[in-house]
């Protein structure tokens, strides 16, 4: 019986399908949250304005990312052993 190893070098990179990170906030007196957003504009003004609103002070920003695993470049091909 013959057997197929192969140990390939991994590398961790951005998710080529979402390109962009994922921004919300939420408050850390009432929990409320902001909605999410691909620029942190929107959730930094619900902020400001939640704020102002309730005189809550604290927040918590949240950045999400995507990453998937690919071979590293210099993977060689799989070698049966014999």
């Amino acid at each position: 019986m013959r057997k197929l190893l192969r140990y390939v070098q991994l590398t961790l990179r951005s998710e080529p399908q979402s390109p962009y990170p994922i921004f919300w906030a939420a408050c850390m007196t009432c929990q409320e949250q902001s909605p999410s957003a691909d620029d942190p504009d929107a959730p930094q003004l619900w902020c400001l304005q939640h704020a102002g609103r309730t005189r809550h002070e604290g927040f918590r920003c949240e950045i999400t990312t995507h990453w998937r695993v690919f071979p590293a470049e210099d993977a060689t091909q799989p070698q049966a052993l014999r």
